[in-house]
């Protein structure tokens, strides 16, 4: 990035450029309830940096950090899953203020599945049989 010399402006402190990408970051698409998941989502490009935000469904969220580093802008999520989060739709949205009414975002269904039994059933069977 140019630097300001002598009280003149550089050309990067004007510029509007739209993030390249926008991308919710890991594989896992199914979750196991009541368990907490951590999420990310880089945005690529966009001058001036951009203000990320996270959405579940309708519901704004709290990210726990956010950095920027260059041409990335990074933000983490911790969410624990309930039955309630099953199918809704986590998005990342990214907004440019020097870019008025364009939002760039990506998406994610939640698959929240139930707690799997930690130990197995314990079976036992007695039989008894009379004889004459």
């Amino acid at each position: 990035m140019l630097l300001r010399a002598l009280g003149k402006f550089s050309f990067c402190d004007r510029a509007r450029l739209p993030p390249v990408s926008v991308k919710i970051l890991g594989t896992h698409r199914s979750f196991e309830v009541d368990v907490s998941a951590e999420f990310r989502c880089e945005v690529v490009g966009s001058r001036p940096p951009p203000k990320v935000s996270w959405w579940l469904d309708d519901q704004r969220l709290d990210p726990y950090l956010t950095e920027e580093k260059a041409n990335l802008t990074g933000t983490s999520l911790l969410l624990v899953l309930t039955a309630q989060t099953d199918k809704a739709t986590l998005t990342c949205r990214a907004l440019n203020t020097r870019l008025p009414g364009e939002v760039w975002e990506d998406t994610l269904m939640l698959n929240v599945y139930p707690q799997r039994d930690k130990y197995s059933p314990i079976r036992k069977l007695t039989c008894y049989a009379k004889s004459d």
